[in-house]
């Protein structure tokens, strides 16, 4: 499921508080998170639990990378009930970012 909130560094935390959430922290005119964006919509139908929130690194946003470490984007954030289960930073292809969504989605069982 896709969230249409408009995530900023104040609301950020209330907003993946509870359940599991794949945040994809892009930019504009980043060929990586160009690319990505098609990735991950193609898969999210497979995991119906997770909600996803498509956020643009800005002035608005850039404390939720300061917070997790993110250096560069594209970065994608796997959180439950608001704790950072993974991380992956840069483009991944479909079948790794499938692959790599199963192994941290049944860690979280």
């Amino acid at each position: 499921m896709t969230k249409q909130v408009n995530i900023t560094n104040d609301n950020f935390l209330e907003v993946v508080k509870e359940g599991t959430h794949l945040v994809e922290l892009s930019g504009d005119g980043c060929s990586g998170c160009i690319a990505l964006k098609p990735t991950v919509m193609q898969l999210l139908p497979k995991y119906p639990q997770i909600t996803y929130h498509y956020v643009v690194v800005t002035h608005e946003t850039s404390d939720i990378c300061h917070k997790y470490g993110v250096d560069r984007i594209p970065a994608l954030l796997l959180l439950h009930n608001g704790v950072l289960a993974a991380l992956v930073k840069g483009y991944q292809p479909e079948e790794i970012l499938d692959l790599w969504l199963e192994d941290q989605l049944s860690r979280l069982k």
